[in-house]
């Protein structure tokens, strides 16, 4: 889940840049209120009942439409409207279009955001009427070329009092919420100004907080906790905080909030590495709630013996844990670089993903990987990036891919930086079954080999041995700048991504590639 900017390499929370510009658009739509009970009452055949009673495909469907489409779906049919909703609100960087329906909003001339009034008795049915229809809300606080950081302290600080003559005391304002996620990057006196929207329905919390080690702001931190901790209703199943600021008394209530939450499965913290997380691991990891089965942290150690016993402490305590994601930095001497310094993770062999970023590469040679498969017989996602780029740290030979296979039958993602010196050739058909026996990357969908060199007079070569591995058709190969019009390895990489479809569609008997659409 980093931050843009001064990103940090793993990222619990995800931060496109957030645009905080009204759409009159949805405002126009949200505004029609019986407009969408005005739908069309003409009933449709049993059959297409059935397929709109589904929300899954429904979700799939519109998950591919535009804000104004969304917009005007949720207003035009009854059968769409409620899903309409759920996906309109996932494209959306802001509670401010909700928020509006309260009492306009306007940039001041000090670039601060305001309400224009008071809301009315209608402009309050109006939001009752939308808000508990919101199922998933994204709220950014970046700053963008017209709005200043903490443009809006001054609506989020007004709002309790806007809405206090008509909601009920202590009335979540979104009673059906299920996911929230929240980025704050200055004014951190908006954390407990979260809490109004914290509903027991709520089921997954993501908070990006931008926290110095003040005591104001630990204060403000430590006041949202005590708000969270105090609903005995709410039962979070994920929760991740993103540099919150650390100390013991954060370190208590954070601690106190996950022993109460008794269903919580993935739970990930950042910590601002400015602000010495060491005292705060010291506390977390041998606290963890143990029925997580994710969890995300960074880890700083000075030697391979506390790298050592940190790891094992996360382990030992996470017994049910499948996805571990790490951020490993050494204050010290040495530091990770070879398969003995991933034997730590090897005493877990429930685990299916395994994300580190460290600050050497890490170079696996055939027995390496034959012990990783033992031990780890369920990987499906092998990722070891760097820190200072993301760029794969892990090396291996293009031959190895064949050790990968057979040492993860169910491998579907690989993050790896991928030595072409010597590509095998592909075994010919009547060797194929034998040669290649145990030795499919069926399930394979990303394999991801950053900056890996590749000749050009090597490209049909990679192409035939990677497709006769039998990848999944479904493969994409991500490299550094794809999607860009670029010489070298880019432009090679796309070609080898091309031919190995293009030679497993005529491999599998002229099959569509089920990703393929009629006008490819």
């Amino acid at each position: 889940m980093s931050h843009q900017g001064g990103l940090s390499p793993l990222r619990f929370t995800t931060a496109p840049k957030p645009r905080l510009i009204r759409a009159p658009h949805l405002n126009n739509a949200l505004s029609r209120k019986g407009s969408a009970r005005a739908s069309v009452n003409s009933r449709t055949s049993g059959a297409m009942h059935d397929i709109l009673a589904i929300y899954e495909i429904l979700i799939h469907i519109l998950s591919y439409s535009e804000k104004r489409d969304l917009a005007v779906a949720a207003r035009i049919s009854r059968a769409w409207s409620g899903v309409a909703l759920d996906c309109l609100w996932r494209k959306i960087d802001s509670i401010l279009p909700l928020l509006e329906t309260l009492s306009p909003i306007v940039m001041t001339d000090e670039h601060k955001c305001n309400f224009t009034g008071k809301p009315s008795h209608s402009s309050w049915e109006r939001f009752q009427y939308y808000a508990p229809r919101v199922r998933c809300v994204n709220h950014k606080d970046y700053p963008s070329h017209a709005i200043k950081y903490g443009a809006q302290s001054r609506l989020f600080a007004e709002l309790p009092t806007l809405v206090g003559p008509y909601r009920p005391e202590n009335e979540p304002l979104l009673p059906n919420v299920q996911a929230i996620g929240w980025t704050i990057a200055e004014d951190i006196a908006l954390v407990p100004r979260i809490l109004p929207f914290i509903s027991p329905s709520l089921k997954a919390l993501t908070l990006e907080i931008y926290a110095s080690d003040s005591e104001e702001d630990g204060d403000h931190v430590r006041q949202f906790l005590d708000g969270v901790t105090a609903s005995p209703e709410l039962e979070l199943e994920s929760f991740n905080i993103d540099k919150p600021g650390i100390g013991a008394k954060f370190m208590k209530r954070l601690l106190t909030f996950l022993e109460r939450q008794q269903n919580l499965k993935v739970f990930g913290m950042r910590c601002d590495p400015y602000l010495e997380p060491r005292a705060a691991q010291g506390m977390l990891f041998p606290n963890l709630p143990t029925g997580l089965r994710e969890f995300g942290a960074d880890v700083e150690f000075d030697d391979k013996n506390e790298y050592t016993a940190l790891i094992q402490t996360i382990l030992q305590r996470l017994t049910n844990i499948r996805v571990l994601k790490l951020v490993l930095t050494s204050l010290g001497s040495w530091d990770l670089s070879d398969f003995e310094s991933l034997s730590p993770f090897l005493q877990n062999p429930n685990l299916e993903e395994l994300t580190l970023y460290v600050s050497t590469a890490i170079q696996l040679n055939t027995s390496d990987i034959h012990a990783l498969g033992k031990a780890l017989p369920h990987m499906v996602r092998l990722n070891i990036r760097l820190h200072y780029n993301a760029r794969p740290a892990l090396i291996i030979q293009v031959t190895s891919l064949m050790d990968l296979a057979k040492a993860f039958p169910d491998l579907q993602s690989l993050t790896a930086h991928i030595s072409c010196a010597e590509i095998p050739l592909a075994p010919r058909p009547r060797d194929a079954k034998a040669e290649l026996e145990g030795s499919t990357l069926s399930k394979l969908r990303v394999l991801d080999v950053g900056r890996s060199s590749l000749l050009e007079k090597d490209v049909a070569r990679m192409a035939e041995f990677l497709a006769s591995l039998r990848l999944d058709p479904l493969l994409e190969i991500e490299y550094d700048g794809k999607g860009k019009e670029s010489e070298g390895s880019v432009r090679l990489w796309r070609d080898v991504e091309a031919m190995v479809k293009l030679l497993q569609r005529s491999n599998s008997g002229g099959k569509p590639d089920p990703d393929r659409t009629p006008n490819d």
